[in-house]
């Protein structure tokens, strides 16, 4: 009986890793407390890599980014706070991921 393919590339991150994450008996598999911790952490992984991919999606679309305005002093009595009193009615943003001045 051949190994599943599942089987072998466990192997051999166990062999990359030297280290054994499960412990293999002829009635059960079961992770070894490195398996755990290891088990934890690529989660963490695949949360963080999902997040990154839609983070970088609302992005593309323009949903999120980042804008910076340049002006100069006397434009910045009138003119600046109307634009950016404009800017945040037609695109509302949270405040707990911005900085503000």
């Amino acid at each position: 009986m051949t190994q599943s393919p599942l089987s072998r590339q466990i192997q051999l991150l166990e062999r990359i890793l030297d280290v054994t994450l499960l412990e293999r008996t002829s009635r059960q598999v079961s992770l070894t407390p490195a398996g755990r911790v290891f088990l934890i952490e690529a989660r963490r992984i695949v949360r963080l890599s999902e997040s990154a991919a839609l983070s970088a999606r609302r992005v593309a679309k323009g949903d999120a980014g980042r804008v910076a305005i340049g002006f100069t002093a006397v434009s910045g009595y009138n003119l600046v706070p109307q634009i950016v009193a404009q800017a945040e009615r037609a695109c509302p943003i949270s405040t707990s991921n911005c900085a503000r001045w």
